[in-house]
């Protein structure tokens, strides 16, 4: 509300990063008018995401000229798909994922080494390790994503859009690019299930889908473990996306823990890791028995990339199988450790929600 003060605001943007749209949306509308200190704020945090959208379609520009020198195709996923259409429609970008095949993704990764960009960033099952560089965004590129337990990897290439004036540069198809959108957040990142700004991509993914593939959509939904809460998911992006207003929020308790676990979890004395993991822990906690069961499954994951604890990275260079186990131990010790910090946080969490939804009514 407008008259929540700056400390309020700063949460609200930090947790939902819709600064550019809401900018938009009440500049076009001219319908609110905000306290100057509050403006001052949104104006600045609207040009942060700005900048990040710049920032990623030159460097979209300059993967698709890396990788069409070397012969490699690539998709842009997620957020990366909007900021190459309509300006007006750009959301908020934390980092750039892009896929490609396994010996194209090793290829494009070794090809933006040689223009600046550095290995030091985490890995994952599905990413090789993050690149970097000043005054850019992180680079994850992918050799696989999250939705290959149901399709094949040629498949999903073979219904690939060349994306417009561009080299080898693509695009998912309008009905998995939805697909692994609702995946990557409904069940990748529970504590991202109301947020705005992911809602809104969702809600112009689904825009592009045809009756028919989002019967489609719906139809695979209804098979999946996690049906509610992906299918509260598309049904708020479709009402976002058709404009109805207001939109009946699905996710509000959800999101006033996520508001209590944000605002007092990064004030934890806490290494970074850490305090992540205990906001994960935190969250799970009020999500349910499968979200919990993905966070003790992290135990064992396997990562494309090295250990980014120093001394565990260079055993796993000389024996990979004790680096291995001291990864696992590693994340193992975490837990405990986490869970402590997890569980009153949780409760206070669920306090503080549960009173601001009797205040707001």
């Amino acid at each position: 509300m407008p008259q929540c003060s700056p400390s309020s605001w700063r949460l609200f943007l930090a947790v939902e990063r819709c600064a550019l749209p809401l900018h938009a949306k009440l500049a076009a509308s001219g319908g609110c008018e905000l306290p100057v200190a509050i403006k001052a704020l949104l104006d600045r945090c609207a040009q942060t995401e700005l900048q990040h959208v710049l920032s990623a379609r030159a460097q979209l520009a300059h993967v698709d000229r890396v990788a069409s020198d070397g012969g490699s195709e690539v998709i842009a996923l997620k957020g990366a798909v909007t900021v190459l259409g309509d300006p007006r429609h750009a959301l908020d970008l934390a980092d750039l994922d892009l896929w490609a095949r396994p010996a194209d993704a090793r290829a494009l990764t070794a090809a933006l080494d040689r223009e600046g960009y550095q290995g030091t960033g985490p890995s994952s099952p599905h990413h090789l390790e993050t690149r970097v560089t000043t005054a850019a965004l992180p680079i994850d590129v992918h050799t696989g994503i999250e939705m290959l337990d149901s399709e094949s990897p040629e498949a999903l290439w073979s219904r690939s859009i060349l994306l417009a004036d561009r080299g080898l540069l693509r695009r998912l198809a309008p009905k998995d690019h939805l697909w692994h959108l609702l995946l990557h957040v409904g069940v990748g990142h529970p504590e991202r299930r109301g947020a705005i700004r992911d809602l809104l991509l969702l809600a112009q993914a689904a825009k592009e889908c045809s009756a028919d593939e989002l019967a489609e959509v719906e139809a695979v939904i209804d098979r999946h473990r996690r049906a509610g809460d992906l299918r509260n998911m598309l049904g708020v992006a479709r009402d976002l996306g058709v404009g109805l207003e207001p939109v009946r929020d699905r996710f509000e308790y959800q999101s006033a823990v996520l508001y209590a676990v944000s605002w007092h979890g990064r004030r934890l004395p806490l290494p970074w890791i850490l305090k992540a993991a205990v906001g994960r822990w935190a969250v799970a906690l009020h999500t349910g028995r499968a979200d919990l069961k993905t966070e003790l499954a992290k135990v064992a994951m396997k990562t494309i990339g090295p250990s980014l604890s120093r001394p565990i990275a260079r055993v796993e260079r000389i024996m990979p199988r004790t680096g291995r186990l001291l990864r696992v131990v590693s994340r193992l010790v975490r837990i405990p450790v986490a869970v402590m910090f997890a569980v009153p946080l949780a409760l206070l969490a669920a306090f503080q929600a549960r009173r601001a939804m009797r205040v707001s009514g």
